[in-house]
């Protein structure tokens, strides 16, 4: 096996046995199982989850032929595999699946590399720590708009990768004159040392220290980011958000070695009218009018479209007012720094649940959170203990007055119910993964809406 991947074309496909492991829960293995067996391949799915976690993503299967392997992965479903489909959630350098598949040379590649191998269209690649959902929301409800297409003359335009949807059914539909706009991961881009196809505009919305325990460190973490730079096309645009000097630089000689032109969007200063609170919000706004002017789209045009956008579920969600107390799900949030951001959003005195999967030392950061607005901290799950100790140690002009541990999701939402007062905010803005008691942030997020809506 190399350790790039394979560029695999639709004649290799057809007949092939496939293994493709990890299924997932955000719409890449699904998507691109239904596109190996639409291309004729004999396709395995093989997942460490049990059947009961990936039951919606089996169900969107249900009307295709598929083999499933689930609650492990079997090395002997390797044998006369012609190609291991990857997903972007498996370390690949620790996978004991993956060195055997290694072992016995086996080609193997990604949904998303699969995607970009065969995209006709401009793909406009967005990658950051923080804010790219958002962004790239953004940036397609303006490309969505009468007012872009007329001013920057193209005919669809897409959207997909780390957001949550393949488009990999829909590229045989695709042509020159369509725009993509991807969210792209570290994940992602970590297997994607080069990106084929035209890459004319690239963004970076900011970088900080995240996901150390995948790549190991933050080096190899900037490493994988800066990859979607090293990827854009000759004379492409380069949008960079915040991110330290040195970072900068590295970026800046990327971008010269390819003749193009970097942008700094943490220079601008407009403002837009939104229906999403938080400077963060302005930030990813800026951002995406930005690219959309790289395109020919005034910012004019982008103003007027994201007066209408509504913001995307499970972040700085607003769920319901109750007595006065109104409650937000911002259940995406997955690090220390989103902790912060979400707080940064409200002027209101705020009664805060976070936790989740203890993520080490990153959570140590969670002091330099901007404590100032928040009336009481109800930490749960597997980090509680440790966040409850760290937020409690803070100085007394900085700690929430109640800091408290909660053993369960539940207990924790009731115990911001008993503590918050009329015109107070409830925020779930847990700046951990979600993995130790839920299988994905979304399912956290509905069950605290479902929470939430029956309190009487």
């Amino acid at each position: 096996m190399n350790d790039v991947p394979s560029h695999i074309t639709d004649k290799m496909l057809a007949g092939a046995r496939v293994v493709v492991m990890g299924l997932g829960r955000f719409g890449g293995g699904v998507g691109v199982t239904r596109f190996l067996v639409n291309r004729a391949a004999s396709v395995l799915v093989t997942d460490v989850a049990n059947e009961d976690t990936l039951r919606t993503p089996m169900e969107a299967l249900a009307d295709v032929s598929v083999e499933y392997r689930l609650g492990s992965h079997s090395v002997a479903d390797l044998e006369g595999a012609d190609l291991l489909i990857i997903s972007p959630a498996v370390n690949r350098a620790t996978s004991e699946f993956v060195q055997a598949a290694r072992e016995r040379r086996i080609p193997w590649t990604t949904e998303m590399g699969l995607f970009v191998d065969r995209c006709p269209s401009r793909m406009i690649g967005v990658t950051g720590s923080i804010g790219k959902s958002t962004t790239c929301a953004m940036l397609h409800y303006i490309l969505e708009s009468q007012g872009a297409k007329d001013a920057a003359k193209y005919k669809n335009a897409y959207l997909g990768g780390n957001i949550g949807r393949s488009l990999l059914s829909e590229v045989g539909t695709m042509s020159a004159d369509d725009l993509v706009v991807l969210e792209l991961s570290s994940f992602q881009l970590d297997v994607l040392p080069s990106l084929s196809g035209d890459w004319p505009i690239v963004g970076i919305t900011n970088i900080t220290s995240h996901h150390l325990d995948r790549h190991g460190s933050y080096e190899a973490y900037i490493d994988a980011k800066l990859n979607l730079i090293r990827g854009m096309s000759l004379g492409a645009c380069a949008v960079v958000g915040r991110v330290d000097e040195k970072v900068r630089e590295r970026i800046g000689g990327f971008v010269r070695y390819q003749k193009g032109r970097m942008i700094k969007a943490d220079s601008f200063t407009e403002s837009f009218d939104l229906q999403i609170p938080g400077p963060h919000n302005q930030a990813n706004a800026r951002f995406a009018a930005l690219v959309a002017k790289e395109l020919g789209i005034s910012f004019e045009v982008s103003r007027s479209a994201l007066a209408g956008f509504g913001g995307l579920a499970h972040r700085i969600q607003y769920a319901r007012c109750v007595d006065g107390v109104r409650y937000f799900n911002d259940s995406k949030s997955t690090s220390v720094e989103a902790i912060d951001t979400a707080l940064r959003s409200f002027s209101e005195p705020v009664v805060l649940l976070c936790g989740g999967k203890d993520t080490g030392s990153e959570l140590e950061r969670i002091k330099d959170c901007t404590w100032k607005s928040v009336r009481a901290v109800i930490s749960f799950g597997d980090a509680a203990q440790r966040l409850a100790e760290m937020i409690g140690g803070l100085g007394d002009a900085n700690r929430p007055k109640v800091v408290q541990p909660e053993q369960t999701f539940a207990a924790a939402i009731e115990k911001a119910r008993s503590l918050a007062q009329a015109g107070d905010v409830v925020l779930l803005s847990p700046g951990c993964p979600s993995y130790d008691a839920f299988s994905n942030y979304e399912e956290r997020g509905d069950a605290f809406i479902a929470a939430v809506k029956s309190l009487r």
